[in-house]
């Protein structure tokens, strides 16, 4: 009996190839970009789906610094009137007589009562005879005699409305056996909702290395203004206490708020910003600490008791430019090495975190950049 050696070796190389095709096929996305090490793996990793985040911040350039600067996400606050129009019918009939009745029965939804400001009914009418009466959702709302062609527009009260409605129009004559008619022309609704962002949070994350050293800082943005009334009444809080209100006019202005170190607290800070009117965008939004020592980037983030319990596994991701990059981060005590030319960096920190408050910092070997760093669970 012979053996063919050349064709078993052939038959297990391909199905060792099959085998590798087939488990990079299977990986997850940014995993099988990492392995082939190919470029812009940011795309992929960056769509990941997180279901919780402990930490997020935009360092920028990572060296040894006496003044950091923490870029927020843009606001935007808006109170606004926003129109919607729809057409029930091009046209109609009604009429009523000795010989026979043809009412309209006309069904229409409204999505969204919550944010609903105003509804009309406007139609015209190019034939009348008679008095034409109007119900919505069984309320008498319109019951008048048109004489000749005439344009109607009637407010249609929001204590009647509801998310299913019906319109009921139909005609009657003072006498049986008058015929009363009517015909209208584009019967359309004109809907205005109140649409509102008049509030919007933002959260940055300092160290308790960064609030020892804090010589003063501030939060500084940009303002554009798309519309607003005379004058809109801007308030700001950090960590639920007013530190600005004043007035804005519709202007762009570059402004500024003073924040007492006392006001600021290590891990987590919240800013939340508040209009009572116009719409604004606040752009760039940043909060700059000047420090009277230079130190490495540092963070302190908190991991509630709940959270801690119920999370699977913690995650940390860095998206950099693209040159070399090499640092030690240091998390809980925990060393992570950073050596890499990829623009995205994640690992496994489940077992470096811990309950309450965590410490992570970062010392860099060469100078780059950090777009976003992230400390995240599922």
């Amino acid at each position: 009996m012979v053996i063919n050696k050349k064709g078993s070796i052939a038959s297990l190389a391909i199905f060792i190839a099959l085998f590798i095709i087939i488990y990079l096929l299977l990986m997850p996305a940014c995993d099988r970009c990492m392995l082939l090490k190919h470029e812009n793996c940011q795309n992929l990793c960056g769509e990941q789906q997180t279901l919780g985040q402990v930490l997020y911040d935009k360092p920028g350039m990572v060296s040894m610094k006496d003044s950091f600067s923490h870029e927020l996400e843009p606001v935007t606050l808006y109170m606004k009137v926003d129109p919607e129009n729809e057409v029930l019918a091009d046209s109609l009939t009604v009429s009523r007589g000795f010989f026979g009745t043809t009412d309209q029965d006309i069904l229409f939804e409204i999505d969204d009562l919550d944010n609903l400001n105003s509804v009309y009914l406007a139609f015209k009418s190019v034939e009348s005879k008679g008095t034409l009466s109007i119900e919505l959702n069984g309320h008498v709302i319109f019951s008048e005699e048109i004489d000749g062609v005439e344009a109607k527009q009637i407010q249609l009260p929001n204590t009647y409305l509801e998310h299913n409605n019906n319109l009921k129009i139909y005609t009657s004559s003072s006498t049986f056996w008058q015929t009363s008619a009517y015909e209208i022309k584009s019967l359309e609704l004109k809907k205005e909702f109140q649409i509102v962002q008049h509030t919007q949070t933002r959260v940055f994350s300092i160290s308790n290395r960064e609030l020892d050293a804090l010589q003063s800082s501030s939060l500084q943005y940009s303002i554009v203004c798309n519309s607003a009334d005379d004058q809109t009444l801007l308030k700001i809080f950090l960590n639920d206490k007013e530190i600005h209100s004043g007035f804005l006019n519709c202007e762009s202005i570059d402004d500024s708020v003073v924040i007492e170190s006392q006001e600021l607290q290590v891990g987590e800070n919240d800013i939340s910003f508040i209009i009572d009117g116009g719409n604004f965008i606040l752009s760039p939004v940043k909060v700059v600490n000047d420090l009277n020592q230079e130190i490495y980037p540092s963070y302190s983030f908190d991991i509630g008791e709940g959270v801690y319990d119920s999370a699977e596994n913690y995650y940390l991701s860095l998206k950099m430019n693209d040159v070399v990059k090499k640092a030690k981060i240091v998390l809980n005590g925990h060393d992570i090495v950073l050596d890499s030319e990829d623009n995205f960096f994640e690992r496994d920190i489940t077992t470096y975190v811990k309950k309450t408050n965590n410490f992570l910092e970062i010392i860099p070997e060469n100078e780059f950049q950090i777009n976003e760093l992230k400390v995240w669970y599922e």
